[in-house]
């Protein structure tokens, strides 16, 4: 990890015990052996990917059984993971390793507690040539990178990008939001596909976080995630017994599970055409 960010974390561990920061696992590269035209995804072309779980701490037992009553539905879940209560930034680093200009995407997606959203592996399961089948955006970065040779970019998503980010990721997963009509609004302007969610739902928060290098070349990404506790659900080591181990399911939108034989979990109907 590039020592600058090591440092920048170093000095958010000393000064705030809320606020756990976490260096990703290895750098995300890919290589000039990687670049295969035909296996290619047709947007973010050769990809790479790393999942990191956050570290939460467990619920004792009769708390998980008040999230999750007996003979409820995802969407009357109550997650132990909230939105509200944590707050989550990504910093990152992208080099361009080729000789010549690449187009390059950093991607972030990743799983609540319920559900996993990872439209750049899923695309393909539907068996559609690619005229029918259209490729998901991801909750963030689905905008490319122009980078010259040897070009280094540095970015951030921040603690709003991925407030937004969590909300979206519940609403398409666990309350019928139709991906296209909630990652391509903002909810404070326009909240289209929000329409299922109940106004005293409380909406889950990110516990895995997944980043997706893609490049038309050799390309390497390193990141850091700064997580900042509101709501006391960050494991610590010297007071909890358990970390909160969840195997979130993974998600395809109607559509795509229509036409791969596969049932929607909450019941959505393939009510949206992409744009």
């Amino acid at each position: 990890m590039h020592a600058g960010l090591v440092a920048w974390g170093l000095a958010i561990a000393a000064c705030a015990p809320d606020t756990g920061y976490y260096e990703g696992f290895a750098p995300l590269e890919i290589e000039a052996s990687d670049i295969d035209e035909e296996t290619a995804h047709p947007v973010v072309g050769n990809f790479v990917q790393q999942e990191y779980y956050l570290d939460f701490r467990a619920p004792a037992p009769d708390e998980f059984a008040e999230l999750r009553p007996e003979g409820s539905t995802p969407m009357e879940w109550i997650p132990w993971i909230r939105r509200d209560d944590i707050d989550v930034s990504v910093q990152f680093r992208l080099t361009n390793l080729a000789d010549g200009p690449i187009r390059a995407f950093v991607l972030l997606d990743g799983a609540t507690e319920f559900y996993d959203w990872n439209p750049v592996a899923f695309y393909g399961l539907a068996g559609g040539e690619d005229a029918d089948e259209v490729p998901f955006p991801s909750l963030l970065g689905f905008t490319p990178k122009m980078l010259e040779a040897g070009e280094v970019y540095e970015g951030e998503y921040r603690e709003d990008d991925l407030r937004e980010a969590m909300l979206d990721l519940d609403v398409l997963t666990r309350f019928c939001g139709g991906p296209f009509a909630v990652l391509y609004n903002r909810s404070e302007v326009d909240p289209v596909g929000m329409e299922e969610v109940p106004e005293d739902a409380v909406i889950a928060g990110m516990g895995m976080i997944r980043m997706t290098l893609g490049a038309t070349g050799p390309a390497r990404l390193e990141y850091a995630i700064r997580v900042r506790d509101r709501g006391g659900r960050i494991f610590d080591a010297h007071t909890d017994n358990l970390r909160y181990e969840f195997m979130p399911e993974p998600y395809l939108p109607p559509a795509v599970a229509g036409m791969a034989g596969m049932t929607d979990p909450n019941g959505c109907a393939p009510t949206e055409e992409a744009p």
